[in-house]
């Protein structure tokens, strides 16, 4: 081989070695096979207080706050509700309760989180019917999610990137409750004339009092954005690190 042929080979492997990354170092590896359930539930802990401060170095975004420009919360033949400029806080206070190990054979496992109090602001339009009362109108709002309970039922998959077996982890549902969700709008402008009869604190009272039915509504949506943000952050780390360096070895 040439002298140019090597070096070519030598930056090669550099480049190739400088993909390869490991966990981060706030990340505690744990065994499949020995413990699991209780390690897997410490490491996440003690690693949470890092990944919300954001890791660019594994693309996860900074999560105190969230800030997303744009969710469509309710959509239904009945009303739509969209936010922009979304403000989440409360996220830092996640904490893992319980790791499942639903089937270590097939990578199936159960990831139940805690989050006390989720707050999310935003400007908000809408369009359609809260219960009976015809709504047409953009303002201010505020949300919170109150002692919410999060599982979410993931499979890890091996799949091969740049001839390496890396993991990626694809959601299969997630579930949630919450004690209780209140709302409060800031501001109510109506975009045409329905709304002139309704004050703003008629309307908060009429939310307040039926946020289970809503919720029903604003359910699979908020599903759907939890889901993709927790594949984001466990993606970022899997897709770069490969994956006989993500468990100790049995």
């Amino acid at each position: 081989m040439s002298r140019t042929g090597f070096l070519i080979v030598i930056s090669f492997l550099c480049v190739f070695e400088s993909y390869q990354k490991q966990l981060p170092n706030y990340i505690r590896k744990c065994s499949l096979k020995h413990n699991l359930r209780e390690c897997a539930i410490k490491s996440a802990n003690d690693a949470i207080p890092f990944i919300v401060k954001g890791d660019p170095a594994y693309d996860i975004p900074n999560l105190s706050p969230l800030r997303i420009p744009f969710m469509s919360l309710i959509k239904t033949k009945d009303m739509s509700l969209n936010l922009t400029d979304v403000n989440i806080q409360g996220l830092d206070q996640a904490k893992l309760i319980d790791f499942v190990p639903a089937n270590v054979d097939k990578m199936l496992f159960d990831i139940v989180l805690a989050i006390p109090k989720v707050t999310i602001n935003a400007d908000y339009s809408i369009d359609g019917k809260i219960m009976i009362m015809p709504v047409n109108a953009k303002g201010r709002i505020s949300l919170f999610l109150n002692n919410g309970v999060y599982t979410y039922t993931v499979v890890i998959k091996a799949v091969e990137i740049n001839g390496e077996n890396h993991y990626q982890i694809e959601g299969q549902k997630l579930e949630f409750r919450f004690d209780k969700i209140s709302s409060d709008l800031e501001s109510l402008t109506s975009t045409d004339e329905t709304i002139g009869s309704f004050p703003v604190e008629q309307v908060n009272e009429l939310l307040n009092e039926n946020w289970n039915t809503l919720l029903r509504d604003f359910g699979p949506l908020v599903s759907d954005a939890v889901s993709s943000l927790i594949q984001q952050i466990m993606n970022g780390i899997a897709r770069d690190v490969p994956a006989n360096g993500v468990f100790l070895p049995d």
